[in-house]
């Protein structure tokens, strides 16, 4: 499990935040892991949630809820969902040949969005395990706040 540092500035409450929570399960390039590409600020227009070390060239779907969970995702034994889907599928994207990938998620100056807490995961498929095998990645949690 990464570290990662957290500085606050300024105010009381934590700027954006995102921490990786879960775990997802291996494919052929190990665990793929769920990144957030710059903070989940507001505004931030130009906000990514980005996969790593997925299987290359395979197709990959985010997916975004807002409370957790721990299902078993059908068809991939040991791989769970750490998500309630509330928001479903938000993209699909095809990972490039070392396994990296992302998907925007504009993120927009609205007041009632502060301290909204989004959770992403991705599941990818792995055609060099089986051609409809999915693996998942760990969960990523995404503290929105105005920055």
């Amino acid at each position: 499990q990464p570290l990662a540092f957290v500085m606050q500035i300024g105010g009381e409450a934590a700027n954006g935040l995102a921490t990786n929570y879960g775990t997802g399960c291996a494919g052929t390039n190990g665990v793929p892991s769920c990144i957030a590409v710059g903070l989940p600020s507001l505004p931030n227009r130009d906000f990514r949630i980005g996969v790593r070390r997925a299987a290359g060239n395979s197709l990959a779907i985010l997916l975004l809820g807002l409370s957790t969970a721990n299902l078993p995702l059908p068809g991939a034994p040991g791989c769970n969902i750490l998500n309630g889907l509330e928001f479903g599928t938000l993209a699909n994207v095809v990972t490039g040949p070392a396994g990296d990938a992302s998907a925007g998620l504009s993120l927009p100056a609205q007041p009632g969005f502060d301290g909204v807490v989004l959770l992403a995961q991705w599941v990818v498929l792995d055609p060099l395990i089986s051609p409809f095998t999915p693996v998942t990645s760990d969960g990523l949690s995404l503290t929105l706040r105005f920055f």
